[in-house]
């Protein structure tokens, strides 16, 4: 039965780790469905993006968790037609996963300073996909830089917000014996 237990399955995780990225990503599309709100701020949608990454970093440690979060995120919104992006959502997703995972290297996964850090990186992944939908569209250099970074600003802010609910659910659920290294 332990020989079963340390197998490895998609991307090197084990069974609990790989269901509970697989999860992780099942709450960051359906977010998308059904949370679709109008709040006339921009930038909104990267709490949950950053909410995802981070919980999905923070109790899978180990390889690249949140890319695969965000990549696997990215291909099924697109599949599924979700927000304004087109193809460039796995491109915003998984660059996002990718910021992540780098800062995650520092050991910044267990503080709250340093999971809304990961989060401001989640929310501010997304930026090279702004910056390629805004030339795709014809904007000139300047204005198309400027816009994206308009836009990065509050996507920032809300990912440091998820970012830090992140944490406070990751130690409930480690404390719950929920989380995937719990046995």
């Amino acid at each position: 039965m332990s020989g079963e237990q340390n197998k490895s399955y998609i991307g090197g995780f084990g069974l609990r780790e790989a269901l509970f990225l697989a999860l992780c990503t099942v709450l960051l599309v359906s977010t998308k469905i059904f949370f679709r709100l109008k709040l006339g701020i921009p930038g909104h949608s990267a709490f949950f993006l950053a909410f995802c990454l981070v919980l999905g970093r923070t109790l899978v440690p180990r390889g690249l968790a949140a890319t695969f979060v965000g990549v696997l995120a990215g291909v099924a919104m697109m599949a599924l037609g979700l927000g304004k992006a087109g193809p460039l959502i796995v491109l915003q997703t998984g660059i996002g996963g990718l910021m992540v995972d780098a800062l995650a290297l520092l050991g910044l996964t267990r503080q709250l300073w340093g999971a809304a850090l990961l989060g401001i990186a989640a929310g501010l992944g997304r930026g090279p996909a702004q910056l390629a939908q805004n030339l795709l569209i014809g904007m000139d250099w300047d204005l198309a830089l400027t816009t994206a970074g308009l836009k990065l600003l509050p996507a920032a802010l809300f990912g440091a917000l998820g970012g830090a609910l992140a944490l406070v659910v990751a130690r409930r659920l480690e404390r719950g014996g929920l989380a995937p290294g719990a046995s």
